[in-house]
């Protein structure tokens, strides 16, 4: 909240936001292969700070939009999936072989899983996740800031690996315990 109301004085545009945060989370990706972990960490986390102004500033000036919003996310997805390819790359460049590789799409399935299952959820009971049925599990890092956050703890402590098969495991369980819940809410519909 505080960017967007130091940049509503700024004749900056929402989508104009969406592709810094964008840049960042590549840059973000780059880093990690190139072996700068720490910058990595750095720059995801930043992303994740400004990825909430653009739809802020959207609503503020009155610009939100479907695209926009669809626009947003697609960079999202494609952002992370920068990250976690440079994560990968990084682990392997460590030694961590064929492991980080499998941790790595791992983690890019489990982190699109994140997503799907929402969005899916949305389409078929015309009504949006609410992220008050999260629940305990928001308290875990699996949703987008917090695996971002752990971009960070995994770039400033070295534990890419670790924080790898975190994600790979603990979104694919988050998505499997969303799907539990959605089939129980099914059944009494």
């Amino acid at each position: 909240l505080r960017i967007t109301e130091r940049l509503i004085a700024w004749p900056v545009k929402p989508w104009q936001v969406s592709v810094t945060t964008f840049a960042m989370t590549l840059a973000a990706g780059l880093s990690f292969a190139i072996g700068h972990a720490t910058t990595g960490g750095l720059l995801a986390q930043c992303a994740s700070v400004l990825d909430g102004v653009d739809g802020e500033l959207a609503r503020v000036r009155y610009q939100d939009s479907a695209f926009g919003g669809l626009y947003d996310a697609l960079l999202d997805r494609v952002g992370e999936a920068a990250v976690i390819g440079g994560m990968t790359l990084y682990a392997w460049l460590m030694g961590a072989g064929a492991l980080a590789v499998a941790l790595g799409f791992a983690a890019l399935a489990g982190n699109s899983l994140s997503m799907i299952v929402k969005e899916k959820y949305g389409t078929q009971f015309q009504r949006p996740w609410a992220s008050e049925r999260e629940g305990r599990w928001r308290w875990l890092l699996l949703g987008r800031d917090g695996r971002l956050f752990l971009t960070l703890i995994a770039g400033v402590t070295g534990q890419v690996e670790l924080v790898l098969a975190y994600i790979a495991v603990g979104t694919h369980v988050h998505a499997g315990a969303r799907i539990v819940r959605i089939r129980a809410e099914a059944a009494r519909a």
